[in-house]
Formats: C-alpha cells, sequence, structure tokens
C-alpha cells in the first residue's frame, strides 16, 4: 500500500471513529469504561442484600474493586507505630500529658518532665525547695511513672533546677 493510500485510508478510519463517537476524542474512552463497568456489575450482581464484608471502591480506571472492611484509625495507627519501632517513644511521650496523675497537682505546678531517654527520666524543678522535695520522692515517682508507662520504661529519675517552660509553667502564671 503506497503511503498516499494509507493517508487516505488512516483518514477515512478518523472521518468514521468521528462520526461514531462525535467530536470528544474521550468519547470513546468513556463509552468502553461504562461497557466494563456494566459487565462487571452483572457478572458479579448478587441479589442478596448487602453485607458490612461488602466494601467497594473505584480504582483510576473508574473499575470497582472489592476492599477490605474499614479498621479503626486507631488500630490503624497502633500498628504503623509498632511497625517503626516507636512504641516506646510513643509510650514515653504520654508522661508529659499524665504528668499531673504521676506526682500530683500541687508538684506538677513546680516542676515539669523534660524528656525521657533511655530509662532516665530528667525533671525541672522551678527552684531548690521544689528539687529537694522532688528528691524526696525519687522513688514514688519512678514508680508511678512506670504505673502508667508500662514497667521498666523509667529507671532513674534526675531533678535539675531551673524555670518552666512547659504548660505547668503557662497555667501557674494564670
Amino acid at each position: 500500500m503506497s503511503p498516499r493510500e494509507e493517508d487516505r485510508r488512516t483518514r477515512d478510519l478518523q472521518a468514521n471513529a468521528a462520526d461514531r463517537w462525535g467530536a470528544d476524542p474521550y468519547a470513546r474512552r468513556r463509552a468502553k469504561a461504562a461497557a466494563e463497568r456494566s459487565r462487571a456489575a452483572r457478572r458479579d450482581f448478587d441479589p442478596r442484600p448487602p453485607t458490612d464484608d461488602d466494601w467497594t471502591l473505584a480504582d483510576e480506571d473508574e473499575r470497582l474493586r472489592i476492599m477490605q472492611r474499614p479498621e479503626a484509625l486507631g488500630d490503624v495507627l497502633e500498628g504503623f507505630v509498632a511497625r517503626k519501632r516507636w512504641d516506646t517513644r510513643v509510650r514515653g511521650a504520654t508522661i508529659f500529658s499524665r504528668w499531673t496523675d504521676i506526682v500530683g497537682a500541687d508538684l506538677a505546678a513546680r516542676c515539669e518532665p523534660v524528656r525521657l531517654a533511655s530509662g532516665n527520666l530528667l525533671v525541672r524543678a522551678e527552684n531548690a525547695s521544689w528539687a529537694t522535695q522532688l528528691k524526696y520522692m525519687l522513688a514514688h515517682v519512678a514508680e508511678k511513672a512506670n504505673d502508667v508507662l508500662g514497667q521498666g520504661m523509667v529507671r532513674q529519675v534526675t531533678v535539675v533546677v531551673g524555670p518552666l517552660q512547659g504548660t505547668t509553667a503557662r497555667e501557674a502564671d494564670d
């Protein structure tokens, strides 16, 4: 076939396609996708009422696929944290939100946890007298912290004196 005949044949095919599908170049693609969805719906039709296990989602090419049952977000995050091996860090970070439960409201207003690393809890007291009070309670603080965070999380408590910087400082100012 000569190049001229090929060009004529291509033009004829394009003209037939334009007549059949209209001027929209994506009409054919949409029609194919709709036909495929229709075939899939007929093939996968189930006359029973839907259950909780019947979850579907359209993917990129608009085909329906059956998904797993949804999971609670907390469970997903817990699994993610465990896979990343961040579980001890996340558990240790709860010491900041539970500090009042660990040392009591009076002491929590005058001292704050700074960090928990390698089993060593660093606590900042606002002055020397509160640091002394806290030093008398080191065993109790470590025990309560382990009750809240999990055994073995706090092996040692270190007290330093300095200005409070966390939420307890803002609460004391109010």
